[in-house]
């Protein structure tokens, strides 16, 4: 029973981390719980490094062939939510 709670647990967490598009996946324990495209050990933040090294979206789809074309887009909608994320914490006030 326990182990039947953790399981829906993980997969209630994993969708709400997800937010935006299910093919982002956050999972406690896997890859230091960064988010991840469609539970695959391949970051968000790998997609976006090698983008930003000037790679195309096509080299990196040969590079690695477990990536898919969606992917990319979800991607681009992780990131470009990321102000919508961010939580501004305000000080004390004197």
């Amino acid at each position: 029973m326990l182990l039947e709670i953790e399981r829906l647990h993980r997969r209630h967490y994993d969708y709400e981390m997800a937010g935006l598009n299910p093919r982002i996946t956050v999972q406690p324990g896997k890859m230091g719980g960064k988010p991840c495209i469609r539970g695959l050990r391949f970051t968000v933040y790998d997609l976006a490094s090698y983008l930003a090294s000037g790679m195309t979206e096509d080299e990196i789809l040969k590079d690695f062939p477990y990536l898919e074309k969606e992917d990319f887009q979800a991607v681009y909608e992780f990131f470009a939510s990321i102000p919508e994320r961010i939580a501004v914490r305000r000080g004390r006030q004197a």
